[in-house]
């Protein structure tokens, strides 16, 4: 679903890498994402990546960008 950064409307879909990469490289990816652009975010671990997986393992649609994350505020 589109996703709004800074006021800036995104319509994109990111590709599945669920059966690409292990827990640890996804990891990885995150803990770089977070730390660019300023970001002060913490390391992401792989045992997180593992717990989000096992939670989101029945999930059958993609998310839904800004509607989903409005919960999270």
């Amino acid at each position: 679903g589109p996703l709004t950064v800074k006021g800036a409307a995104y319509r994109g879909a990111m590709p599945a890498f669920k059966d690409l990469l292990q827990d640890a490289e996804i990891a990885a990816v995150l803990s770089h994402v977070r730390s660019q652009w300023g970001n002060q975010g913490a390391v992401v671990g792989a045992q997180t990546v593992a717990t989000v997986r096992q939670e989101t393992a029945a999930r059958t649609e993609p998310f839904k960008g800004d509607a989903e994350l409005a919960s999270l505020k």
